[in-house]
């Protein structure tokens, strides 16, 4: 009479290790994670080096004097242009004459050069006459307007506060620490092996 042994099921194996399933998963999972959040880092760095090399602005829309093409809530988004290029039809971001530090963005409807500077007069699209003076622009540059996204100014707003700027970067600094770590786990502890004091 013979007899046949039946053993347990084994849990399934991976590299000559007996594992599971779950433990597959959750290392898929970490690996996952921690790619993707160490790519929206990069991605932020990318985007800042961008900002700062090719001197790109944003300015949100505060003034309904350019509906259609913008309206309050509206972040506007600008890039530096020689001066001497500026021409008509070009909407840009212009000192307030009397008011130190502060800007308006309306459309370019007139330019002259004089001594080698531009004087350009200026019109939102939705009020009724130009503004009454002539400008003269005589820094090199000037932001030209080149991109809108509809109700990002608001956001924009909000991140004049200081403390919400300190919270951004203290999230974004938390989840590079996060990803970080995870794919360091992922690294030192294959599926199947458990951590010991020899290798912890």
């Amino acid at each position: 009479m013979s007899a046949t042994t039946v053993h347990p099921p084994m849990p399934w194996s991976l590299g000559g290790r007996p594992t599971s399933l779950r433990a597959v998963a959750g290392k898929g999972w970490r690996i996952a994670t921690g790619t993707l959040l160490i790519l929206v880092m990069c991605g932020s760095l990318g985007l800042a080096y961008t900002v700062i090399h090719d001197r790109i602005g944003f300015q949100p829309v505060l003034s309904p004097s350019m509906v259609p093409a913008f309206r309050p809530g509206d972040l506007i988004i600008t890039k530096a242009e020689p001066a001497s290029s500026v021409k008509v039809g070009q909407v840009v971001a212009l000192p307030i004459p009397g008011e130190p530090g502060q800007r308006y963005v309306h459309r370019i409807i007139k330019v002259t050069m004089r001594d080698g500077k531009p004087l350009v007069r200026t019109k939102g699209d939705a009020n009724p006459e130009p503004e009454p003076y002539t400008l003269r622009i005589d820094s090199p540059s000037v932001p030209v307007v080149i991109a809108s996204a509809p109700g990002l100014g608001r956001m924009t707003t909000l991140l004049r506060h200081g403390w919400l700027r300190l919270m951004i970067g203290a999230l974004t600094i938390g989840c590079g620490a996060i990803a970080a770590k995870r794919l360091v786990q992922s690294v030192r502890h294959p599926v199947g092996h458990a951590p010991t004091e020899d290798n912890p």
